[in-house]
């Protein structure tokens, strides 16, 4: 099999096109804590990554907190632990990067910023 290689302009506009980071963020009854969560990342000047939201069987109103944002997906499951949670949003992901935001962090104070020098990223 014959090995293809891209030139630096393909590699560029792969990158640019393409969702790099999935943001999975598990919670169980901490709807209080979501939007803010949920905004910390969308004040990122960074904008090619994807909201994962998943609801690990919570009685409060999270489902309500997430559907408010047309950028997140929800994906509920039955109570099953922090790491079935993250696992359901691993299997549901489509970025190049994988990364955790717990619901009741002090949110995301910085994705990476786009360096023409490295595309990816």
């Amino acid at each position: 099999m014959e090995q293809q290689s891209l030139d630096r302009s393909q590699v560029s506009t792969l990158a640019t096109d393409a969702l790099v980071i999935s943001i999975v963020i598990p919670c169980y009854n901490q709807a209080r804590f979501l939007a803010d969560a949920i905004e910390s990342i969308l004040a990122q000047t960074y904008q090619r990554y994807e909201i994962i939201v998943v609801d690990d069987g919570s009685t409060d109103h999270t489902a309500t907190v997430a559907r408010a944002y047309p950028q997140v997906k929800y994906l509920y499951q039955e109570n099953q632990g922090l790491s079935a949670a993250r696992n359901t949003g691993y299997r549901n992901s489509r970025g190049m990067y994988l990364v955790f935001l717990d619901a009741d962090s002090d949110g995301w104070t910085s994705l990476p910023s786009h360096n023409p020098e490295h595309p990816e990223g």
